[in-house]
């Protein structure tokens, strides 16, 4: 069964400039099927909303062959609603490569594990 992929993420690749700031130098846009938490937690006596999320990204995408085991620290912008005002912002923190081990080695799923981060300026 073929997995469906309705939802497209922009993968952004950063630099680090002479100020030690993160500043895009380019990006991707990868077809996906994107899953977000957010949450809510009480303790400690202080309010902490939480937003997380996972994505299972197209394994035929040649960005995604090229990247699979190096996905880590990307920046990802996720739409789901195609509300462009309101971008959600999050940055990679694992990911997961599997592939046919018994024949080809080719690889079948890629899962990343993304958490929330700050916006970053760019150009589209």
């Amino acid at each position: 069964m073929k997995i469906k992929y309705v939802n497209v993420i922009r993968f952004f690749d950063t630099s680090v400039d002479g100020y030690g700031e993160h500043e895009i130098s380019s990006y991707t846009d990868v077809p996906a099927v994107f899953e977000q938490q957010t949450g809510f937690s009480h303790t400690s006596f202080r309010d902490e909303i939480t937003s997380d999320a996972v994505a299972l990204v197209d394994p035929t995408n040649e960005f995604v062959i090229a990247n699979a085991y190096r996905l880590e620290e990307f920046l990802i912008v996720a739409n789901p609603y195609a509300d462009s005002e309101n971008q959600s912002w999050y940055k990679v923190v694992s990911s997961a490569v599997g592939t046919y081990h018994q024949t080809s080695g080719e690889i079948n799923t890629v899962q990343i594990r993304l958490n929330k981060t700050r916006a970053k300026n760019y150009v589209s």
